[in-house]
């Protein structure tokens, strides 16, 4: 399921539209990367409306939730740092948007705009 990927420099998995990332591949991590794929996309809109809490529209002006949750893109999640990023989203051309979860995405914090 994993393989590794020059671009990212990191063993990775796509399942569902969703990118599982890791520096090394675990004996449960298949397992695990199924789990928060499925989980992830359970999700969303809390994590859209967390973004949103956490100020998202100062960076991209007042944009919907619908229009963030289109405008995301494929997930990259680092199962072992429990990050989420957006690399390829559409909000704009310039930023990386992230946030780290919890307890497989029952809690969020951090989330940052850098770019």
């Amino acid at each position: 399921m994993f393989s590794y990927n020059d671009e990212y420099e990191m063993n990775i998995a796509e399942i569902n539209g969703v990118i599982i990332a890791c520096e090394e591949v675990e004996d449960d991590y298949e397992e695990l990367a199924q789990e928060i794929a499925d989980k992830y996309q359970q999700k969303l809109d809390e994590i859209v409306q967390f973004l949103i809490d956490e100020g998202i529209c100062e960076y991209f002006g007042e944009v919907t939730a619908e229009k963030i949750k289109s405008s995301l893109g494929k997930p990259l999640i680092d199962i072992e740092n429990q990050l989420v990023q957006y690399l390829e989203h559409t909000l704009d051309e310039t930023h990386i948007i992230e946030f780290e979860y919890e307890d497989d995405f029952e809690e969020f914090s951090c989330m940052s705009v850098n770019g």
